[in-house]
Order: structure tokens, then sequence, then C-alpha cells
């Protein structure tokens, strides 16, 4: 009977309202509540930026699992690339806002310019000051390169 009684509380819990149903009955805490941040195709990010032109697609996923509706505020950055003055700067290129209810996700692809004067640079997405993924580039010196 025991054997029986574990197999279906096992059972319950593989399933969302089950979930639900152990956790109002005590039998289980709360989940935990958190954000994700990822890029979306992370094999397809640009390793190869060209000063004023615009910036070349840099999708990012984000997920919202904290238990309720959130706004997060989001930014594209390009950091320790060199400006017109020759000192290593960080130069915010894209950013805005999305609402998301609990479990929902969305694709971001930000809109801006690059704004890099060569060498290279490390371009990050930063989500409400308190998350951040990001990958290693080159900024192409001399002339604006190709147009995006």
């Amino acid at each position: 009977m025991l054997l029986i009684v574990l197999l279906v509380v096992t059972g319950l819990a593989q399933t969302a309202p089950g979930r639900g149903l152990l956790r109002s009955a005590g039998f289980t805490g709360p989940t935990g509540s958190y954000s994700e941040l990822a890029f979306g195709s992370p094999a397809d990010l640009p390793h190869e930026l060209f000063p004023g032109t615009a910036l070349p697609p840099l999708p990012f996923m984000v997920h919202n699992v904290t238990g309720g509706t959130r706004t997060y505020h989001w930014t594209v950055e390009l950091d320790g690339s060199k400006n017109e003055h020759g000192s290593k700067s960080e130069h915010r290129v894209a950013e805005g806002q999305a609402t998301l209810l609990d479990q929902g996700s969305i694709m971001i692809t930000p809109e801006g310019r690059v704004t890099c004067a060569g060498g290279p640079v490390r371009v990050t997405v930063r989500l409400d000051r308190q998350y951040s993924i990001g990958y290693h580039a080159t900024c192409a010196s001399g002339g604006t390169g190709r147009q995006a």
C-alpha cells in the first residue's frame, strides 16, 4: 500500500497541477524564483563590428520565472574599444524594456549603431544591472566597412 501511495505522489509531482497540489498540502516548498537571459543563437553572433553601421543582429531571450509580472530594463554595451580620443570606453549602443507575465519569455533583437574605433571589444547585454551575458568581438578600424 505504501508503495502505491509513493507511486501516485511521484506521478503527481511530475505535472504542474500535481506540484501545485503537493505545495498546497505542505509536502513541497515553493519553487525557486529567477530570470533567465541567453543569446538566441550564440553560434551566429557577429565577431566583427564595423563603426558607424547598424548594429548587426544580436538576438537575446529573456524568460520570467519570478512568480509575477515583471518589467525588465536591458542595455547593449560595447566595452573596451577605443573612443575617438584613444582611451578605452564603454558605449551603450541600444536599450529598452520588456514587461513579461510569469513564465513569459521574449526574443529581443536590439537596434542601434556600432560605436567603436578599432580593436578588441566586449559586447555585453545587461538586464536590470543584475544579469549580463556577453562575448568578445573585433571592431574594424578605418572607415565604416560594409554597410548593414
